[in-house]
């Protein structure tokens, strides 16, 4: 709370897979049990599952968060992937599992009717696969093609940042489209470790093309991603974990939204 921030996203794996492959409720009631303080100052949290989530029945995400989360998805993905907005900016949430004709991708129809319709300037979008490959081979990028859409499209309204999990590092890299200029680049963040054991390495190895990931800065650390937003001006900062309940600035990276073409 002392981050004063409006909302939360949370990129999945909110539990471990064994314990939702049960069909136990009780590893998401921890988790809602740890939140609490945060839903109870009046800020609202909003998930999408990881493939960890995704082990366990639908009904048991739904319970969890069905009354949270908006249902303004696509009719086949609803309570699932959505959008919310704040102030000037839209977040993009998609849940990449729900759709098994369609698992690894985004729906790219739905996301084009969706920013058909926006104004605000500042697009975020999330879900828990990364774009690009880092270091698990179950990514956006198992469909280049697919994935190649979803960064046009950010791309052309103006959308410098994709969020995800799934590796258990942080990871942020400057995904260079070859335009020859750097300066509307969309930029990869990958904040994974949440509780997990942390991953090693990583080395954008994928099917990148016709793209180029340029590593910004990479920690195999604890921590948490603060985006703060001040009229165009968009600060991204990766805390650390320093002590126990201490946590310190690592990283950061700032733009300013100049472009929205829909």
């Amino acid at each position: 709370m002392r981050e004063k921030v409006d909302l939360v996203i949370i990129a999945g794996d909110l539990v471990n897979r064994m314990s939702v492959k049960r069909g136990d409720q009780t590893a998401y009631k921890i988790w809602q049990e740890a939140m609490s303080p945060i839903c109870q100052a009046g800020i609202p949290v909003y998930p999408v599952r990881g493939n960890h989530d995704a082990a366990g029945s639908v009904s048991l995400w739904k319970n969890a968060f069905g009354a949270d989360i908006p249902a303004n998805g696509p009719a086949d993905e609803v309570g699932f992937t959505y959008f919310v907005t704040n102030k000037n900016a839209i977040f993009i949430g998609f849940d990449v599992y729900v759709n098994t004709n369609r698992s690894e991708r985004i729906n790219q129809e739905w996301l084009d009717k969706i920013i058909a319709k926006n104004t605000l300037p500042h697009v975020f979008v999330f879900a828990h696969e990364p774009a690009f490959k880092i270091l698990q081979s179950d990514c956006l990028g198992a469909y280049p093609e697919d994935r190649n859409k979803l960064w046009a499209t950010m791309k052309r309204v103006g959308a410098r940042v994709y969020f995800s999990g799934h590796d258990h590092v942080f990871d942020h890299a400057r995904i260079d489209d070859g335009d020859g200029n750097p300066d509307n680049d969309i930029h990869q963040f990958v904040g994974g470790p949440a509780g997990a054991i942390l991953d090693h390495g990583g080395s954008y190895d994928g099917k990148n093309a016709p793209y180029l990931p340029k590593q910004v800065f990479h920690e195999e650390q604890y921590g948490y991603v603060i985006c703060e937003i001040k009229g165009p001006e968009v600060r991204v900062i990766w805390k650390h974990r320093a002590d126990s309940n201490t946590y310190e600035q690592a990283a950061t990276w700032s733009y300013a939204v100049t472009n929205r073409d829909k």
